[in-house]
């Protein structure tokens, strides 16, 4: 049986300044498109991450290699 995470749990991560905080809790989600999830993520929220502003930052490490971030606290 294959692993349905496929290892994604690794590929996202919360980044405020220079620290980066893993995910506490990391679902794939079937969205009905054959070989494709999404993904629900949770942190454990720390006084650190209320401090400034937070990415989420995904790195693919299966196609590009590249890193993706979504800047959550932006204007």
């Amino acid at each position: 049986m294959n692993e349905l995470s496929y290892q994604m749990d690794s590929c996202f991560l919360l980044r405020q300044g220079k620290h980066d905080f893993a995910p506490a809790l990391f679902e794939p989600v079937n969205n009905g498109v054959a070989g494709c999830f999404e993904y629900l993520l949770s942190f454990d929220l720390v006084k650190d991450m209320q401090a400034g502003r937070l990415q989420l930052v995904y790195r693919d490490r299966f196609i590009s290699g590249k890193p993706y971030t979504l800047n959550l606290h932006a204007q």
